[in-house]
């Protein structure tokens, strides 16, 4: 970091935080440990059921739930990257996905990704074309 931390603060402006980053810096992530279910591919009630539960914070709840670790980003262009393990198993998954309408990451992780890199590195991100669920 060529900038000393001390013009890196909350308060800054957009310029401000720009200078905090190296230029080469091209998105935004945000790893964490979590929860996650799963529902097999083409049950819909099954999925729909899966995603009511994770908009109401029940994943905790469900005796199917695995704990896992994973990585969300997005990079400057809005493509979307996502890798889990699961433990236990070990079971990896990953997913990346070009801005498309209709096929986009979804969720309050990717909307809060978009807003840091959009802030961060000043440039205009696409808005996501699906929700999760209607109405949300």
């Amino acid at each position: 970091m060529s900038t000393p931390p001390e013009t890196c603060s909350l308060t800054s402006t957009r310029c401000t935080w720009t200078r905090c980053f190296p230029a080469g810096l091209y998105g935004a992530a945000f790893r964490c440990e979590a929860w996650g279910i799963t529902a097999p591919a083409g049950d819909e009630a099954a999925i729909r059921e899966m995603i009511e539960d994770g908009n109401a914070r029940r994943v905790s709840e469900r005796p199917d739930r695995v704990e896992v670790r994973q990585i969300w980003a997005v990079d400057r262009a809005r493509t979307t990257y996502m890798a889990s393990r699961e433990r236990g198993s070990g079971t990896v998954r990953t997913d990346v996905r070009r801005p498309d309408p209709g096929n986009d990451h979804v969720g309050d992780i990717f909307d809060g990704l978009d807003r840091i890199v959009s802030a961060f590195l000043g440039v205009s991100m696409p808005g996501r074309s699906l929700k999760m669920m209607p109405g949300r």
